[in-house]
């Protein structure tokens, strides 16, 4: 899911459930209007105060404990709490800034508790409404007492046949899932809090499924019971499982190939780049989606990619061919690129490319040249600091860059041996890159060497000396040979990167923060117990959440893209059209009765309420909360 269009803020002020953000003082970060409900205020009385000072009442109390928890350890914590009539079920999580808890209505199953002081007929009236499986066991043997008619449907028995069983028997019984620890951990609940657990049961048939089970003390007619509601989840499992499979596929492919990997539209905007591409640009990949490969192009090669096949749509087919880049920190940066189309229906919509840095290939072309002078004097001119060894180890180049990142002039370099190169760098003579080439059984001692192919080495180091305060730096060295294949020696180029270096690992923290936020606020809306969905104005659905899934059966990659319209009848459509899709662009908001049609060709009446969705005051789209309607 995407929520840069959408805005965390939007998204949160339009979920049911409570959520409240507090800072390390318990003052009020956010709150959504679910949650001021609660409180009997609106966010406005709330945001900026003191929690603990508007509740004194809260002092103490579980959630109060809870809070202190997660902020001291991380871990993350639940809690339970009454506010007014209602129970909820508190989820809190630590944030680089404080915490935050989501709220989750657990009021069904306080209505079990309902059924232990009815009368039978009413008791089991109120057992088979909640939505959930149930079963009724013996607090003290396990042997099952009552079920619901959707607890014997997920195991396959009748009534008769469960009251024969003890809850011990729904357990795989396969380790770590036996049924003693079954048992070990639902009558836990005598005494004490159970939160809901997953398990692996097995029905009558011998099928085993993944369940999400909790259990609850009750005194039916006299007699002390555990109460647990029962959820399929083997479907989710699955779907997670092939998930990760995939996803884990995917980027051990994608990602940790040395080669840049990237898609662009047909007018050169990036749609996808590898890890890759952040090394040999300079950019973070957010950063290169934002951008057009051309405002990466040397200037000298922009006429070339202009006139490449991907400005003629009509007659798209691939190419190899050199290009010249420049990177983040004005470097330039040598690529050889293979590209090809990507089609979908038939029409050319993209264009995909690998492109691979040969920047080391061709200083060591032009490095390579038979005299001396020739080498010198297009070496001087590079942006990277130079230096050239003979064989022998002496120095034979040292350019204007290398005298201007050490402060040590070419004449007081030139023709010194014995590692002296090295001590403007760390105040001692040792190999640098450059002699790690002649001579490779110091590399351990000296280098952690992250790349070694074709005799070229690439590597980064802290220059403890360097100008008397030290300097991160990143290098690449290879050797030099003539026309012949002789060894004539080898050369080095270094780059100052302490700044990038600071950066980027700054941009790091941000990126794992914002990925954190991103993970939770999708959290949020896919732990909800009702289903929600956000299209855009045009009705095109853009999210699905989890709850949607369990209650339609279906998967979300099967209604995501599809328009509202696809899924109503052809009856209910104009109205729809008129009601909904017409007025969303002008903020509409309401609630409507439609059928929704799925694919596997069921049925399902639901009233669906539509929030739009405001950034700026700008309508995106609309926040739908679906409610099944029955009778």
């Amino acid at each position: 899911m995407s929520t840069g269009k959408l805005g965390f803020r939007t998204l949160l002020d339009s979920v049911g459930n409570p959520v409240l953000a507090l800072r390390k003082n318990f003052q009020v970060m956010y709150c959504n209007p679910s949650y001021a409900e609660f409180v009997g205020l609106i966010p406005g009385e709330l945001e900026g105060k003191n929690l603990l000072e508007l509740f004194p009442e809260v002092v103490g109390s579980p959630s109060h404990l809870a809070y202190l928890h997660v902020l001291e350890t991380g871990e993350t914590r639940e809690v339970n709490q009454k506010l007014g009539n209602r129970y909820l079920r508190e989820n809190v999580y630590r944030t680089p800034w404080g915490i935050i808890s989501i709220g989750e209505e657990t009021t069904e199953y306080h209505r079990l508790a309902e059924f232990a002081n009815a009368s039978q007929a009413e008791g089991q009236a109120i057992l088979e409404s909640v939505h959930d499986a149930v079963i009724i066991y013996d607090a003290h043997t396990g042997d099952i007492m009552n079920a619901n008619n959707q607890a014997l449907k997920m195991f396959g028995y009748n009534l008769e046949q469960m009251l024969r069983l003890n809850i011990r028997n729904l357990s795989s019984g396969q380790p770590p899932y036996t049924r003693e620890d079954f048992w070990q951990v639902l009558k836990k609940a005598v005494y004490s809090q159970v939160q809901p657990l997953e398990w692996e049961a097995r029905d009558r048939t011998g099928r085993l499924f993944w369940i999400e089970i909790g259990a609850k003390r009750a005194l039916i007619g006299g007699e002390e019971c555990l109460v647990s509601p029962v959820r399929d989840i083997t479907g989710i499992k699955q779907l997670q499982a092939a998930l990760r499979k995939s996803e884990e596929r995917y980027r051990e492919l994608v990602d940790n190939t040395s080669d840049m990997i990237y898609v662009h539209d047909l007018d050169g905007r990036f749609i996808f780049v590898n890890k890759a591409a952040e090394r040999i640009t300079g950019y973070w990949r957010e950063e290169l989606l934002k951008m057009n490969i051309e405002q990466l192009v040397a200037h000298d090669y922009l006429q070339l990619l202009q006139s490449m096949a991907y400005r003629r749509k009509s007659k798209l087919k691939g190419n190899t061919y050199e290009l010249e880049i420049e990177n983040r920190h004005g470097e330039r940066v040598f690529l050889d690129i293979s590209t090809w189309p990507v089609y979908r229906a038939g029409k050319p919509v993209a264009v995909q490319g690998i492109a691979r840095d040969v920047t080391e290939r061709k200083l060591a072309e032009l490095a390579s040249m038979q005299t001396q002078e020739d080498a010198q004097d297009i070496i001087n001119h590079l942006p990277d600091a130079t230096l050239v060894v003979n064989t022998e180890g002496k120095v034979v180049v040292w350019n204007k860059a290398m005298e201007e990142l050490t402060g040590v002039k070419a004449e007081d370099m030139l023709g010194k041996g014995d590692y002296q190169y090295a001590v403007p760098f760390y105040g001692t003579t040792r190999p640098l890159l450059v002699g790690l080439l002649l001579r490779p059984y110091e590399v351990q001692k000296y280098y952690c060497v992250y790349h070694h192919e074709n005799f070229v080495l690439i590597g980064e180091t802290d220059a403890t000396h360097l100008r008397g305060k030290g300097q991160y730096l990143w290098g690449t060295a290879s050797p030099i040979y003539d026309s012949t294949g002789r060894l004539l020696g080898a050369v080095e180029c270094l780059r100052d990167f302490t700044e990038q270096r600071r950066i980027r690992e700054a941009l790091y923290i941000s990126e794992r923060q914002l990925r954190q936020q991103i993970g939770l606020l999708k959290g949020v809306l896919d732990n909800l117990g009702y289903m929600v969905w956000t299209c855009d104005t045009a009705g095109k659905l853009t999210f699905i959440n989890k709850k949607s899934e369990y209650e339609l059966g279906c998967r979300r990659e099967d209604l995501l893209d599809k328009n509202l319209l696809e899924l109503v009848s052809a009856e209910q459509r104009p109205i729809l059209q008129r009601e909904l899709l017409d007025r969303l662009p002008q903020g509409a908001a309401g609630s409507w009765r439609f059928t929704i049609h799925l694919a596997s060709g069921t049925a399902y009446p639901a009233q669906l309420n539509a929030t739009p969705l405001l950034e700026e005051e700008q309508v995106l789209g609309a926040m739908l909360q679906l409610e099944p309607v029955t009778g």
